[in-house]
Parts: structure tokens; C-alpha cells; sequence
């Protein structure tokens, strides 16, 4: 309980569910509750997952009954109290919402996940649909615990790599599934030229904080998240990026505790990799070239999560088999022996998860290419019939 002054006083509720240690804060004056920060406990229509223990142990379903044991709490507050969330909109950490304040009673009215009667109707509501865990999680619970170390210090480590060194731990990577090379350019560029073995996830020009859009595809100035995503927590990372942006990049790894994983930041950018280390284009598919490509035996690969795939309003590509984006790593072995000496064409919902992923693929030695604009542009530009809902091609790795 913290006093402000003038009768203005801040105080600690703790509201466990979305984590073990989460807290709200509720600012009062003159004793009448006025705003909630509710952090990632109570978004505006949603809530925060409740799976983020579930690899130390802690069922999701503990997990739910403290949540729902923290929305009583919340629900005792005045209606008109102001909620301040921590985010909103679609996030890794939490399913649906919107962004910006509300009201306890607004949420009391509209937010299904705080009406709640049960912990097993919050449950059964929560997870419903719920995009896949990111693996950097963990580490990201285990950092908050214990305190993580000052960007000072990562700033002042940025393991540069001179450009013969990486370029031989890049030749040596064909055969070490534990390290993965990360281009941090615009797609357009990676488009054009990149290292064989290597994927694209763009970095962005914005300070790395923005929150993804509702369809996932926002990506600027996240590429730590979403190589959080796809990254198993100990593989060995190295880096490439445009000249003069190595620090950036590190330092945006280390804000999602992953700047430990890092092994090498190419100096000098993609500029200064050496000539023989080899480089290949990428050439983008447009929608209306899927029909002759999956004539010619293409097989499509959907790499959206279940719920879009799923989705009836939206629906996917007929014939696409569905494995969510942070599966396809783990899936290529199943790849490639499923469809042996098949090209493969991979979309997303916009364009940029399909370009990771088609790198991915080309870095395991499967000839790929993704659908330019995504899903987005297939389903405005392909006529009715070539849509349907295949419910049975989808891919379990």
C-alpha cells in the first residue's frame, strides 16, 4: 500500500492465474477506488492464459481456479472503476480482447471469460482456441523470478562474429539441429539474396514494442517474439542483420531473454558474409498461380494457427494441410518423408509467417516458396468452389 499524497493511495491486490505472482494495483482517493491496473489478469473482454506453469508442473487447471478466484476480487470493485490492462488485442499471452481501458462494469456486462460462474466454465472458455504456448515462455517466467540483468551489461556484450568464423558455423549447421540462423532484414530484401540455411524473421524499424494486430501479422518490432515462437529454449542462435544494426538486434533478444542463446551477430551485416558462403533468392508465389501449382503436385501448407485454419468464417486453402507456425520446425522430419521430392508452397494469413517458413524448409534441404499477401489475397482473389473447410488434412508433428 503505497500512500501518494492528497489522499491518493496505490494498493497491491494480489490476482494469481495468468501467472502465480501476478498483481493489480487499484488507485483510490479518499477511499473510493477509482482505476484498476489489472496487468495481464483481467483484459478488456478477455483474460490471460493460464498454461504459462503448465511446463514447471502447475496444471492449467490450477491455474484457472486462481484466476477465477481473482476475477471475485475484481468484481467487488465499484462498477465504475477504470480497468487498465496490460495489453490487449491478439497476443501469445492471452486469446481475444481488446485494446485500450474499460470499466469493471463494462466487463461484468460484456466479457464472457469474467462471467464465469465456475473455474471449469473459465477453463472450458480459456482455452478454447488458444494460440500455441511459445517455448521462450519458461524462460521468460524463470527471468521475472529471479530479476533479469541490466540492458547495460547485454549492450556492452554483443558477440560479434567476424564473417569467416559464421560463415563456417553456418556450413556446419546442416548437420547440428540445435542452432538456427536468424536474417533480421525486410522480406523484400531477404527476397532477393540471402544465405543458404538461413530464415527470415524481420526486425523491424520501430523500438520493438508494438503489439501484434488481430491477425497475428503486425510483425514490426517483433522478430524476438516471434522467434521466441519458433526457437526451442536452448538452441544456439546467430545473427544476421542490416550494417549498423547488430546492437539493436542483440538488445531486442535480450528484452525476451534470449540474448544468452546468442552465439554470433554477423559484423557488418549481410554485406560482409563472404562470397562463397551460398546464397539463394526466393521467389514469391501470386494467389492466382496456386490452382497450376497444386496441379503440378505442390504440396500446401497452411501455417496459421488451428483456430484460423478452422475458422468457418474465414476458412483455408482446399487440399492445404495445417501446421501451426511454431510447429513446423519439429514437423520437417514428417515432411519429408511424407511427400519426398515435393516443392512445397506455404501461406499465413498475411505474408510474413509464410516467409519464415518457407526459409525454414529451404533450410532443411526442401525446395519451398510461399504465397505472396497470404491468405488475405487467396481468399479475395480465388472464386468460391476453390475454398473449402478439409477438416482431415491437417498434420499432427
Amino acid at each position: 500500500r503505497l500512500a501518494l499524497g492528497g489522499g491518493v493511495v496505490l494498493e497491491a491486490v494480489e490476482t494469481p492465474g495468468h501467472t502465480q505472482g501476478c498483481v493489480s494495483w487499484v488507485l483510490s482517493e479518499a477511499n473510493k477506488p477509482l482505476r484498476v491496473f489489472s496487468g495481464d489478469t483481467l483484459w478488456k473482454g478477455a483474460a490471460g492464459r493460464v498454461d504459462l506453469h503448465a511446463q514447471e508442473g502447475v496444471p492449467p487447471e490450477a491455474q484457472a481456479a486462481a484466476l477465477h478466484a481473482s476475477f471475485t476480487k475484481l468484481r467487488s470493485l465499484p462498477d465504475d472503476v477504470v480497468v487498465h490492462p496490460c495489453h490487449g488485442g491478439v497476443a501469445p499471452s492471452g486469446k481475444g480482447g481488446k485494446k485500450g481501458p474499460s470499466t469493471i462494469g463494462a466487463e461484468k456486462e460484456s466479457n464472457k471469460m469474467f462471467q464465469c460462474a465456475t473455474p471449469e466454465d473459465l477453463i472450458r472458455l480459456i482455452t478454447k482456441g488458444q494460440p500455441l504456448l511459445p517455448s521462450y515462455y519458461t524462460t521468460c517466467l524463470r527471468l521475472n523470478r529471479q530479476g533479469p540483468p541490466p540492458l547495460a551489461r547485454a549492450a556492452a556484450a554483443v558477440p560479434l562474429m567476424d564473417p569467416e568464423t559464421f560463415a563456417t558455423a553456418l556450413k556446419n549447421s546442416a548437420t547440428d539441429p540445435g542452432t538456427l540462423f536468424v536474417d533480421t532484414r525486410e522480406a523484400p530484401e531477404f527476397h532477393q539474396e540471402f544465405l543458404l540455411g538461413s530464415v527470415n524473421i524481420p526486425m523491424g524499424t520501430n523500438d520493438g514494442l508494438h503489439e501484434l494486430s488481430a491477425e497475428l501479422e503486425n510483425h514490426e518490432g517483433m522478430f524476438n517474439l516471434w522467434l521466441g515462437r519458433i526457437a526451442p529454449a536452448d538452441v544456439r542462435l546467430y545473427i544476421i542483420t542490416d550494417p549498423g544494426r547488430e546492437r539493436d538486434a542483440f538488445l531486442r533478444l535480450a528484452r525476451a531473454g534470449l540474448d544468452t542463446n546468442v552465439q554470433g551477430v554477423l559484423n557488418g551485416g549481410f554485406p560482409s558474409a563472404p562470397k562463397a558462403a551460398p546464397r539463394v533468392s526466393h521467389d514469391r508465389v501470386k494467389p492466382g498461380e496456386l490452382a497450376q501449382r497444386q496441379e503440378e503436385g505442390a504440396v500446401v501448407l497452411d501455417v496459421r494457427e488451428v483456430p484460423e485454419f478452422t475458422n468457418p468464417k474465414g476458412g483455408h486453402l482446399k487440399g492445404a494441410y495445417n501446421i501451426p507456425f511454431p510447429k513446423l520446425r519439429s514437423a520437417i522430419p514428417q515432411l519429408k518423408a511424407q511427400f519426398p521430392g515435393k516443392q512445397f508452397v506455404v501461406y499465413c494469413a498475411g505474408g510474413f509467417r509464410s516467409t519464415t517458413a518457407a526459409a525454414m524448409l529451404h533450410a532443411h534441404g526442401l525446395t519451398a516458396t510461399d504465397v505472396e499477401g497470404g491468405y488475405t489475397l487467396i481468399k479475395g482473389e480465388l472464386a468460391e468452389d476453390q475454398k473449402a473447410y478439409e477438416m482431415d488434412l491437417r498434420i499432427e508433428p
